[in-house]
């Protein structure tokens, strides 16, 4: 029998002498660590409305025990592991706001900043929680530069980043539908230079060209069609790009 078997055992026990007596509460008998490690134990089995009692009750009931620090970590992840990502966005981000020297906060930074990604909406619709995540990890990256997860936090901080330029991109489509192509050049310009996605930045550098084209600049939208067969020969968008620039060189 293990010890968590044996832990759960006499508090099954505890629980049936104090129903006798009619006391409810049966789990203020163990130890913080005695809830702490029930209360990881339920985690790891996906019991997270019994993992969050436990760590609730040591947060509430235990203030001043070193677990209850932990317990708010924990309280934190445990919306995490369901899904909860906004509220364990204000979870993590009040761990690090009480707690910043504590040994957990680097993890606590790395998951408020990931569950602000996890919350991000779909690139057409608000882009707050985007621009949160953005913020979040920008700042992680920049406290705990070394930190074994910096490496994975770039790789977020380059998909939020964009996310955020598609946005940016759709709002210029927007625009060049409607033949605003002043207003969708301010926004393409941008995606066309800082995009990592090589389609995202080969659509936006097309669009350039076209927008140029339109302004009736030619040699500018020829440069931008030759920057993107340049840059990018691969993408979808090149051949486009060699059919306008052909166009452009008849002209």
């Amino acid at each position: 029998m293990t010890n968590f078997e044996k832990l759960l055992g006499l508090l099954v026990l505890l629980s049936g002498l104090l129903s006798i007596y009619g006391c409810s509460r049966t789990i203020v008998l163990l130890s913080p660590a005695d809830h702490y490690n029930l209360g990881n134990r339920f985690l790891e089995k996906e019991d997270y409305a019994k993992a969050q009692e436990h760590f609730q009750l040591i947060r509430d009931s235990y203030p001043t025990s070193e677990y209850a620090t932990m317990s708010q970590f924990k309280l934190a992840q445990t919306q995490f592991a369901r899904k909860h990502y906004l509220e364990a966005a204000v979870d993590f981000e009040l761990f690090v706001e009480f707690h910043p020297a504590h040994k957990l906060a680097p993890e606590a930074y790395f998951f408020l900043a990931l569950s602000k990604f996890k919350s991000m909406l779909t690139p057409d619709r608000d882009t707050t929680i985007a621009k949160e995540a953005l913020i979040a990890y920008k700042k992680f990256l920049s406290i705990f530069p070394d930190h074994p997860r910096a490496q994975e936090a770039q790789k977020y901080l380059i998909s939020v980043q964009d996310h955020l330029l598609t946005h940016e991109l759709e709002v210029g489509m927007m625009y060049y539908r409607r033949k605003e192509y002043d207003a969708s050049f301010n926004r393409l310009k941008p995606v066309s230079e800082n995009a990592h996605d090589p389609e995202l930045k080969a659509q936006a550098m097309y669009y350039v060209g076209l927008c140029l084209k339109h302004k009736k600049d030619n040699v500018e939208a020829a440069k931008a069609f030759e920057s993107l067969v340049s840059e990018l020969p691969d993408s979808k968008w090149t051949e486009k790009a060699i059919s306008k620039i052909k166009h452009l060189k008849k002209k």
